[in-house]
């Protein structure tokens, strides 16, 4: 008698389908949320070629549940504010999965590319070694970060852990231990590029230990309630405000402990601040994990640090009244109850404001760095991104991030007026990045490539790449971070760089980037161009709209980019992109 196979069904005609149910918890945390798993076998009698199909379903429905665990498991220690530590098990598991990983992605690149992309493979594998090995002599932590970082963030994300973001030697214990995992992977991969069989390792046991409390605020605590309002799904929010929170949570607790909101008097409130105060306003790597307190008292009676200012302190407090009034919106605090983060006693600081844009020395001293002027592609740039991101943010006025996520498919010949347009959009996929943003869904706009960027190279750029089939306009940068931006780690870099090779900008709160938007702004206005196309091409909301602002379509305002000049900017030097 014949094993008896399970999870089968009919359908009306007969033919014979497998169908396997997920549990209510699971369904919310599935890829794509579902109640079941069906898949037909396409035959009334079930034979060798049906049972193939079984296997392949059974397997696909195995995986999801393991995905969907990790993702639910992920979920409860966000929500329940707990953390994974490092142990020398998990550090394995990681370690081997990602060896894992990487050989059998290594495997089917193999068996799915051109012989020319094994080749750019091979050469790349050549040429990134001795990087690592480079790294490992002199311990080089942020090239570390920068390489392989967002690999370590997907895994963590993908198997389910989560670790103390201020716990730095756990990161780097996982970073370095990557980097050696790349030498050690060095001759298996090249073996499968040759096409050669390799035993590639079987998945490793998964250590069996419970996420640890970093502590976990007690359920009725302030400090609780407004975790769990941060990972709400009815009214989430973003990214920055999440920051924002978690950072000046922390510091309260250090403080004043985890009190419930009935305990938290305005007195309270008073002596938190006055001890944030005299917290260093940038504190070395290696002190970042000490607790508030004990900080304060390191670093007693050194006139020469610098302290956090009245606006940092302000902000701090302004984040946890947000929260305490989001909090008894949500009826997780009695709306009787007076709000004792509101109205600070602290001291309106005047600052000095810096002037908006970037003035033409600014300009002419950026646009003189050697990857403009004579084609260099300096570490940490991400290759043509350090070349073209800032030339895209001047000549168009975009934002960062909406220029950093640019699809090639964002830039097109239009089938009616025969122009090459730019596209800012939220409607595409990006290969790392995922759903495009936008700032608001309204902000979304077409409008022909500046003439400039044409005559800089910009399509022959666009041109390669599609050749090259990538998907990404910068296929080297990565998200980084709970933002999950793609900007983020380059803007880091270029802030450091434009430093270090002697440009200086005049000014409090300098933003070495965002200024180019307001520079094209002035730029615009000097010509005369209308405030409505201005709007349009900046992807600005106008305050003041009419009625009739949103009547027919807005994309011919665009045609105004080419009037925009800049007059007294010295960009002679630049050199067009060659390849």
């Amino acid at each position: 008698m014949g094993k008896r196979v399970r999870y089968l069904g009919e359908d009306e005609h007969g033919r014979i389908f497998y169908q396997r149910n997920f549990t209510e918890a699971l369904r919310p945390f599935l890829s794509e949320p579902r109640s079941k798993h069906k898949v037909s076998l396409g035959v009334r009698f079930l034979n060798a070629s049906a049972m193939r199909v079984w296997e392949a379903a059974n397997r696909q429905f195995e995986t999801d549940v393991r995905a969907a665990t990790v993702a639910k498991q992920l979920h409860e220690k966000k929500t329940t504010g707990k953390f994974d530590r490092l142990s020398d098990d998990l550090l394995k598991f990681l370690v081997d999965t990602f060896e894992r990983d990487w050989l059998l992605r290594l495997d089917a690149a193999l068996k799915a590319q051109t012989d020319d992309r094994v080749d750019r493979l091979k050469a790349g594998i050549e040429w990134m070694m001795p990087e690592y090995l480079g790294w490992r002599a002199e311990n080089d932590r942020e090239a570390m970060e920068e390489h392989w970082g967002p690999q370590l963030d997907a895994l963590l994300e993908e198997e389910g852990y989560r670790l103390d973001p201020n716990d730095e030697d756990a990161r780097d214990r996982l970073l370095w231990a990557l980097n050696e995992t790349a030498l050690k992977a060095k001759k298996p991969a090249k073996k499968i590029l040759r096409g050669k069989l390799v035993d590639i390792p079987s998945p490793p046991h998964r250590p069996a230990r419970k996420a640890q409390d970093v502590p976990a605020a007690p359920e009725d605590s302030f400090e609780s309630i407004v975790d769990k309002l941060l990972e709400s799904k009815t009214a989430p929010v973003g990214a920055p405000t999440k920051e924002s929170n978690r950072a000046a949570l922390r510091f309260f607790r250090e403080a004043c402990g985890s009190p419930a909101p009935k305990e938290i008097t305005r007195a309270m409130v008073g002596d938190w601040l006055e001890m944030l105060a005299q917290k260093p306003a940038l504190v070395p790597k290696d002190q970042r994990n000490i607790p508030l307190p004990k900080l304060v008292t390191l670093y007693a009676n050194r006139d020469d640090v610098p302290r956090l200012s009245q606006k940092s302190l302000r902000g701090h407090a302004s984040a946890l009244g947000a929260s305490w009034k989001r909090a008894v919106k949500a009826g997780r605090i009695d709306r009787d109850w007076h709000n004792p983060f509101s109205d600070p006693h602290l001291e309106k600081v005047k600052v000095r404001r810096a002037p908006k844009g970037f003035s033409a020395e600014e300009v002419e001293a950026i646009f003189g760095l050697p990857m403009f002027t004579e084609g260099e592609r300096p570490r940490g740039g991400k290759g043509e991104a350090s070349y073209w991101l800032p030339l895209i943010m001047l000549f168009t006025g975009a934002r960062p991030e909406e220029v950093a996520q640019l699809l090639v498919a964002d830039i097109y010949k239009d089938p009616k007026s025969q122009q090459w347009v730019l596209r800012i959009t939220d409607e595409g996929l990006h290969p790392h990045k995922g759903q495009q943003r936008l700032k608001n869904g309204e902000t979304g706009r077409t409008f022909p490539v500046p003439a400039t960027l044409v005559d800089l190279g910009l399509l022959r750029y666009h041109a390669a790449l599609k050749k090259a089939g990538e998907a990404a306009l910068f296929p080297m940068l990565r998200v980084k971070g709970e933002r999950g931006n793609l900007y983020d780690q380059f803007g880091q870099w270029w802030s450091g760089f434009i430093k270090d090779h002697g440009v200086v900008l005049d000014g409090l709160g300098r933003q070495p980037m965002r200024e180019f938007r307001h520079t094209w702004t002035t730029a615009a206005r000097t010509v005369g161009v209308p405030r409505e196309v201005m709007s349009y091409i900046t992807g600005h909301k106008q305050a003041d709209k009419h009625a009739g602002d949103d009547y027919g379509d807005r994309s011919p305002l665009g045609q105004g980019i080419n009037k925009v000049q800049f007059e007294g900017f010295k960009l002679e030097s630049i050199r067009p992109w060659s390849g």
